[in-house]
């Protein structure tokens, strides 16, 4: 388990704890997307997130586990997927907050798409497969979100339509969009499901909208976001 200090030790983590050569990852169809979680006293949903990445029908994602310095039982949780195939977990040694362990996860990565799942939600096999291959053949849009459902405990409780009730997590960038609108916030004192969606409609990137509700976002006094994130309207999907 790779362990950090801040975000300037995801430099160590990139030259220390890969395995394969810069050329190999460029071409390895293992890096199309990646899955970045963020964990911070979440151990009593982590397992059930992690559990729904690994069977993804879409095995060409890498999955990146980030803890927040949390003193649950999120360590023992994450020992357990140490050795999981196309995991990387990342243990910060301070907590660092939300924004800057989402940076961390992305800059330890080399993928085409770069998707946040929470670690106390969890997604439907097909997720990933739906939304790379979305991106794949629509070179126009630059990301992609899906629908969802509102769950409470492992209860679907309420279809949500993701462009009128949109959430921090789930949205599948284009890497170097991603990039280019610097990723997400590092200040505490800012939402990064508000800043991070305003900064891409400043740039006028273009969003589209899955109706297929593959993510299941739970609720529980805990959340952080209640589904009221900023008004990012997507491009239409034009009709089969």
């Amino acid at each position: 388990m790779v362990q950090t200090d801040s975000v300037e030790d995801t430099k160590y983590i990139m030259e220390n704890h890969t395995t394969k050569s810069e050329k190999d990852r460029n071409l390895s169809p293992l890096t199309r997307t990646a899955v970045v979680v963020t964990n911070y006293n979440y151990g009593f949903y982590l397992d059930r997130c992690l559990r729904s990445l690994a069977v993804q029908t879409d095995k060409n994602c890498h999955v990146v586990v980030v803890d927040d310095c949390s003193d649950d039982y999120s360590h023992s949780i994450m020992d357990q997927w140490e050795h999981f195939p196309n995991f990387t977990l990342i243990r910060n040694r301070t907590n660092i907050g939300l924004g800057p362990s989402c940076n961390v996860g992305i800059r330890a990565t080399h993928s085409r798409y770069v998707v946040r799942v929470d670690a106390d939600d969890f997604v439907c096999a097909d997720y990933v497969y739906m939304l790379s291959r979305f991106l794949d053949h629509t070179p126009t849009v630059d990301a992609v979100v899906c629908d969802y459902y509102c769950v409470l405990g492992d209860y679907k409780r309420e279809l949500m339509d993701a462009v009128k009730h949109p959430i921090a997590c789930g949205m599948m960038f284009r890497r170097e969009v991603l990039m280019e609108i610097g990723m997400y916030p590092e200040d505490r004192g800012i939402r990064e499901d508000v800043d991070t969606a305003k900064r891409f409609e400043i740039g006028k990137f273009r969003l589209a909208h899955l109706a297929a509700p593959l993510y299941r976002y739970n609720i529980h006094k805990g959340s952080l976001t209640n589904g009221t994130g900023a008004n990012v309207q997507p491009e239409p999907l034009a009709e089969p």
